[in-house]
């Protein structure tokens, strides 16, 4: 996985079928200088991933149709080792959310609801966390 970012910034993705949290959420990651992209809906998610290469995907858990657990392995599927690392994105209580996390193989997760500070912080290590995974797959020329 070769990360794509545009001057120094890592490409991000919100998905969420909520404007209002999408835009939050989106505003919020924005102010720390990432390149934000927006998608309000989860169907075509994983071709629009396929075609411009996010370095990290923030999906809404609970959307109509296709849930972001589904977009994160569907996008698996289609690019093995290039996809983008996932942060899932819900309301849902905390331990419940970290196991569905680990479980579907997410580098973390976020708190709808939560303090911006406190998102920005967890956001902040899971970008980190990205940044490291690229830079050893980028070592054995992935």
């Amino acid at each position: 996985m070769k990360a794509t970012q545009t001057n120094g910034r890592l490409k991000v993705l919100v998905v969420d079928d909520d404007p209002i949290a999408l835009e939050a959420i989106g505003e919020l990651i924005e102010s720390r200088g990432f390149e934000v992209h927006r998608r309000d809906r989860a169907l075509g998610t994983s071709s629009w991933i396929l075609r411009e290469r996010p370095d990290i995907v923030v999906t809404d858990v609970n959307m109509p149709g296709v849930g972001g657990e589904t977009i994160l392995e569907v996008t698996r599927q289609r690019m093995g080792d290039r996809a983008p690392s996932f942060i899932l994105l819900s309301s849902m209580p905390e331990a419940e959310l970290a196991a569905l996390s680990t479980r579907c193989g997410a580098v973390g997760f976020l708190r709808k609801g939560d303090s911006d500070s406190r998102t920005l912080a967890r956001f902040g290590e899971m970008a980190d966390e990205h940044r490291q995974r690229a830079a050893a797959l980028a070592e054995h020329g992935l």
